[in-house]
């Protein structure tokens, strides 16, 4: 069974030849201590994550000589089209050690240059609804926000035979992060139909692009949310603000997806306990990445909603940066238990951080390959 049949049969709940593995993060800084501890050179970190704003960040899809070949990882592809207001791109100030620039979506931030971290956004164009009002009408979907040559690249995926997936922002989301997630956060419980009525529009801007893209003739497998709205303690914001405010419009994205053989991946870290069957309830095939770190555990969460949706991750990168039997401990109890009846993707529980040792690594691919066979 190749990857795109295997992780098909996942997500819709049915017994494939094993369970897919996927990985789609390695830091920079994990590949580098990799190449000291004896990763050959002319394997290739090629990360799923293939256009950025709908242009591609490769030149070439590689199907040697990558990560996937090496650790025997399944194979996937993200894409997305240019999903933001537009706004000029600019560098403000740099240094050695960070630079300060503006993002397309009115935003201006600070990152550090030479190491992986969160940037740090200090000013941004949306700071009031009348700011929304004035530059909401930036959000026109049409066909140019769709690069011809990621037109041309889906074309290679499927030629390829490659599980290809659409990676736009979730409107809660794109919400917090315009917004400024403090200010977002209070206008939720200040002014609730403003923040619905963000949601409301920006799923209707999502939605007339998701039907130029598939009009294009572009085939997509899953389209696959990364929205945070959890920390470790829970949700950001109340159940009841979910359930009235937000999920009337996942249900009808993810009733969109699904009436287009999609299906819908989500990913959010922190303690998903409350999100999670709302999640369900709106629809969702699959939850992702379950972080371990935030007190998920999905052999947990395969007793609750094993029957209805699949479950992708938990495998705790603390851990992974531990000794051999906890790596095992780890991996063979939840494994075992998630991919009963299907509907497990092997995952870690973040991106693959620099604590993390290749031999370690290399010993959770061949426990997973142990574990993971039907």
């Amino acid at each position: 069974m190749e990857s795109r049949e295997r992780i098909k049969r996942t997500l819709n709940l049915q017994v494939p030849d094993r369970v897919p593995r996927l990985e789609i993060g390695f830091w920079d800084e994990t590949v580098e201590r990799w190449r000291k501890e004896g990763l050959p050179e002319r394997v290739t970190y090629q990360s799923p994550f293939l256009t950025s704003y709908g242009e591609c960040v490769t030149k070439e899809y590689k199907m040697q000589d990558t990560f996937e070949d090496y650790f025997g990882l399944d194979r996937i592809a993200l894409i997305d089209y240019d999903g933001t207001m537009r706004f000029k791109e600019e560098v403000l100030e740099e240094t050695e050690e960070y630079k300060i620039y503006t993002l397309r979506d009115g935003l201006t931030n600070k990152a550090f240059k030479n190491k992986t971290s969160t940037p740090l956004q200090i000013d941004r164009k949306i700071k009031s609804k009348e700011d929304w009002d004035k530059y909401k009408c930036r959000l026109i979907a049409n066909k140019d926000r769709i690069k011809e040559e990621t037109i041309e690249l889906c074309r290679i995926l499927k030629d390829k035979d490659i599980f290809t997936i659409i990676r736009p922002e979730e409107p809660c989301q794109y919400a917090l992060y315009l917004i400024g997630e403090e200010d977002c956060l209070i206008y939720m419980a200040t002014d609730p139909d403003y923040i619905e009525e963000f949601i409301a529009y920006f799923t209707e801007f999502q939605l007339n692009m998701l039907e130029v893209i598939i009009g294009e003739g572009i085939r997509l497998d899953a389209l696959w949310y990364f929205s945070d709205l959890c920390y470790k303690n829970g949700m950001l914001f109340s159940p009841a603000f979910y359930r009235e405010r937000i999920m009337k419009y996942h249900k009808k994205i993810f009733s969109f997806c699904k009436n287009n053989d999609m299906n819908v991946i989500y990913h959010c870290d922190g303690n998903i306990g409350q999100l999670l069957p709302l999640l369900v309830e709106s629809g969702i095939d699959c939850i992702q990445p379950i972080e371990a770190r935030a007190g998920n555990d999905v052999r947990d969460y395969k007793k609750l909603y094993g029957n209805q949706i699949a479950f992708c991750g938990n495998i705790s990168a603390d851990v992974l940066s531990t000794d051999k039997a906890a790596i095992e401990k780890e991996i063979s109890e939840k494994v075992e238990l998630a991919k009963n009846k299907g509907g497990y993707i092997f995952h870690s529980d973040h991106s693959i951080p620099p604590s993390v040792s290749l031999e370690n690594y290399c010993y959770a691919m061949e426990l997973v390959k142990k574990y993971g066979n039907y």
